[in-house]
């Protein structure tokens, strides 16, 4: 469901007054998430359907969540890049997995990889119990 018909629908279930919170809270997390962007340094090359590739903002955590998620998608896995202080892209790599012991801070969080792009560590991917 869309942005707009979610909305459209809780206009015509709640009121007026409910859809125009709904509307705020729509463009801030939109907004946000466009701001996450521009203050990440993280790319996504992604293939078009007529063949041509396009580097595409992501953020550390979009790319967490595609490695945590793997293992319930299908397709290719996605191309990820970051660009370091020098301008140059490197692709973003994964290291080994490590259990994390702290069921009483972060219950679903399980084991944790470094994100590593020119031999730094740039990241952290979090496995989840899902």
């Amino acid at each position: 469901m869309s942005s707009t018909s979610y909305i459209e629908h809780v206009y015509q279930q709640k009121g007026v007054a409910a859809a125009y919170d709904e509307a705020c809270n729509t463009v801030r997390r939109q907004a946000a998430e466009v701001d996450g962007w521009w203050n990440s340094r993280f790319f996504e090359r992604r293939v078009l359907d007529n063949g041509t590739k396009k580097l595409w903002p992501t953020t550390e955590r979009s790319i967490s969540s595609a490695y945590d998620l793997a293992d319930c998608n299908d397709g290719p896995f996605p191309e990820f890049l970051y660009c370091d202080e020098d301008g140059e892209l490197y692709p973003v790599t994964v290291g080994k997995s490590e259990r994390i012991n702290s069921e009483e801070e972060c219950p679903f969080n399980y084991a944790a990889s470094d994100m590593v792009a020119n031999g730094k560590v740039i990241g952290t991917v979090m496995y989840t119990d899902h």
